[in-house]
């Protein structure tokens, strides 16, 4: 992060790690393509207005904004990493 210069990253601290935190939205299910392709157009537009960039950047957030099938990836990617998470705190699923 360009506002922590001197902070060493997860990964130099611990080999190996690697994990980039996220942030999305959700819609339930049955919403038509059409709107969900609005509302990513919209999102991702927002995420790359120079405005926007500065007010995160201030809060050390890159705003990146992906379509809903990379954001649908990167969940996939992620379940495994939070299943186990959630075993050994040894949480009940329901």
């Amino acid at each position: 992060m360009p506002q922590l210069p001197d902070v060493p990253t997860a990964a130099e601290t611990i080999p190996g790690f690697e994990y980039i935190a996220w942030n999305g939205y959700a819609v339930t299910g049955g919403v038509p393509t059409e709107v969900k392709v609005r509302l990513s157009q919209s999102l991702k537009a927002i995420a790359h207005d120079p405005e926007i960039i500065k007010i995160f950047a201030s809060l050390g957030i890159e705003p990146v904004g992906t379509t809903p099938e990379e954001a649908a990836e990167s969940v996939r990617k992620d379940m495994p990493l939070f299943s186990k998470i959630v075993d050994m705190a040894g949480v009940r699923r329901e």
